[in-house]
């Protein structure tokens, strides 16, 4: 168990499921949103939470079911942290609402009967995540547990085995690094739309431009989407991610603006340029 900052600032509660309970359809573990920001906040909320989650992960048995548990974690999740807002605390502008709990996405598939009333009372999004994990055995038995980095080797290999030219590969490797190094997950089959989501905030916290921001969820995107592919995830996590204009801003106003002659100057005169392959100096010249 232990307090940690998401990549959109926002602190977690993070308690580890005992390993036996995973072949049975539990997550690896349990990641609560504090709805802060603030350490000072989140520390005393950590314990709240922590005093809640450790009893009943300790009560947990080999008969233990991972449907009833997740109602039984999210009711008292809810109640709990509905209490946070009280006269000296509030909740942070940007939090996620407290009626928001990350749902519990097994790491391995469970068989579940699509008809019970227990699965009818699922919100939509739960539905989806267990509808995708019960599918046929052929094919929920070809998932693999991939970690990231291993991955993101996997699929630059493949590019560069294509028509695809050196640059471009590595903007792919730059940006799906850019990715890896502010999640903190580490296998691809455990990143969700939550991450997705949280990725977003922070390309828009990091004060990039428009496009570049669409470039880099583009390069995600499109390596969850090999991911796919390969068995390593289920669905892509980046599918609904979209990054919309900003209202306050004209089409013409989210153009890059005119590089100054300093800068050009600057750029082609750095030894960084002066090493660069020929392709990608004509490239820069060209542009």
């Amino acid at each position: 168990m232990y307090l940690f900052r998401a990549t959109n600032c926002t602190y977690y509660t993070r308690m580890v499921l005992p390993a036996s309970l995973r072949d049975k359809g539990f997550a690896a573990d349990i990641k609560v949103s504090l709805l802060t920001k603030q350490r000072s906040i989140a520390i005393g909320r950590n314990l709240v939470v922590a005093g809640i989650l450790r009893p009943l992960i300790s009560s947990l048995t080999p008969q233990s079911q991972p449907d009833a548990f997740q109602a039984h974690v999210n009711q008292l999740i809810n109640d709990a942290r509905a209490g946070f807002v009280g006269a000296t605390e509030t909740l942070d502008d940007n939090a996620k609402p407290v009626r928001e709990i990350i749902h519990f996405i097994p790491t391995r598939p469970t068989q579940l009967a699509h008809n019970s009333a227990t699965y009818d009372n699922y919100p939509s999004s739960t539905k989806l995540a267990l509808s995708n994990s019960s599918g046929s055995k052929n094919q929920t038995n070809s998932v693999a547990n991939v970690t990231l980095l291993d991955a993101l080797i996997k699929f630059i290999a493949s590019k560069q085995k294509q028509s695809v030219s050196v640059l471009t590969v590595k903007q792919l490797n730059q940006r799906i690094g850019h990715f890896i190094e502010r999640t903190h997950l580490d296998d691809v089959f455990d990143i969700t739309s939550a991450e997705a989501m949280e990725y977003k905030d922070c390309l828009l916290e990091e004060g990039r431009s428009h496009k570049s921001n669409k470039d880099y969820l583009a390069a995600v995107s499109q390596f969850f989407k090999w991911c796919k592919l390969m068995r390593y995830t289920s669905a892509n996590p980046f599918d609904e991610v979209k990054l919309s204009k900003p209202s306050n801003q004209a089409g013409h106003d989210l153009a890059r603006q005119r590089w100054q002659p300093e800068q050009l100057k600057h750029v082609l005169q750095s030894q960084d340029f002066i090493d660069k392959q020929a392709d990608f100096k004509w490239i820069t010249l060209l542009m």
